[in-house]
């Protein structure tokens, strides 16, 4: 703010002062002239007149459309390489200490790569093996079908009166059999028996089911077929084996199919063989085989209900 700026002074130290004003105007600052002179209040752009405390006029000058060019950094020639260079030095000199340092103390610097290679490699190879098993598992849960449902007579599981429950039957099945959003449905039944070839003697799983079971667990055969429908309207002594049950009972060197073995006291003929998958819900040193559920209910297990 400048009061009577040139009030004092001559005409030459006058203009040196309003020059000084408008420089100062001219970088960015406001400058407030109180002045009686119309002439030094004609430098600015907006002049207020005020008479008797009360303002009576207030306009812009034609200075005020002149547009006050912004003050510039002045820019030294070659500032962006010098930095460019500085910078560079010290990266320079930050390696060569850190190098000293290295060689200087080599037991330390190795046992300290030592530890970190051990730690990247136990990260990656845990990351590796979880992964791995991960994948095992979502494998094994795909081939036995990720949208099968188990029913199971009784309230829940552990129910004691489960095994009494005769109301689970082969018709409920086939009523399932008849929902359009069921694509396969089997009954199964089974029990723990003696398995005999020639002088060859093992405990199996014997598993009643039907045609469909195959279909519904993703059981592949490796030799052979399943049994049909036919079949099992007609109760048909015929069995499939897992591989674990053929290389028990016939050993290397035998073709199982079309050999006849005695489950439990009913001789059936053995007409396919699965292929060695595991997965975890049948241990691999499980024996199995199956033969059509009207066979094992009729023939060998005497029951009706599931």
């Amino acid at each position: 703010m400048a009061d009577e700026p040139t009030g004092a002074l001559d005409t030459a130290s006058g203009k040196e002062v309003m020059r000084t004003l408008l420089e100062l105007h001219a970088a960015g600052h406001t400058v407030i002239l109180v002045t009686h002179d119309h002439k030094v209040a004609a430098n600015a752009e907006r002049i207020i007149e005020i008479s008797d405390g009360e303002i009576i006029s207030d306009r812009r000058t034609a200075q005020a459309t002149q547009p006050v060019p912004e003050a510039q950094p002045a820019k030294q020639p070659g500032m962006a390489p010098r930095r460019l260079m500085a910078s560079l030095g010290l990266f320079r000199e930050a390696f060569n200490m850190a190098w000293i340092a290295l060689i200087s103390h080599r037991m330390r610097t190795l046992l300290t790569m030592l530890g970190i290679i051990i730690g990247i490699t136990s990260v990656v190879s845990i990351s590796a093996i979880g992964e791995g098993a991960k994948r095992y598992v979502l494998k094994d849960i795909q081939s036995i079908g990720s949208n099968t449902i188990d029913i199971y007579a009784g309230a829940n599981f552990g129910d004691s009166r489960a095994k009494s429950i005769e109301t689970l039957l082969p018709t409920d099945v086939a009523a399932l059999n008849q929902l359009y959003y069921i694509d396969s449905a089997t009954p199964v039944v089974g029990r723990s028996m003696l398995v005999r070839y020639r002088n060859v003697d093992v405990d199996a799983q014997l598993n009643g089911v039907s045609s469909r079971y195959f279909q519904v667990r993703n059981i592949q055969l490796a030799a052979g077929i399943t049994f049909s429908d036919q079949d099992a309207r007609r109760q048909a002594q015929v069995v499939v084996l897992d591989h674990n049950t053929a290389q028990r009972l016939f050993g290397p060197g035998v073709n199982p199919l079309g050999q006849v073995i005695l489950v439990g006291k009913l001789p059936c003929t053995v007409i396919g063989v699965t292929s060695d998958h595991k997965n975890l819900f049948i241990a691999g040193n499980t024996l199995n085989l199956w033969m059509p559920y009207e066979t094992a209910a009729g023939r060998v297990l005497g029951q009706r209900h599931l």
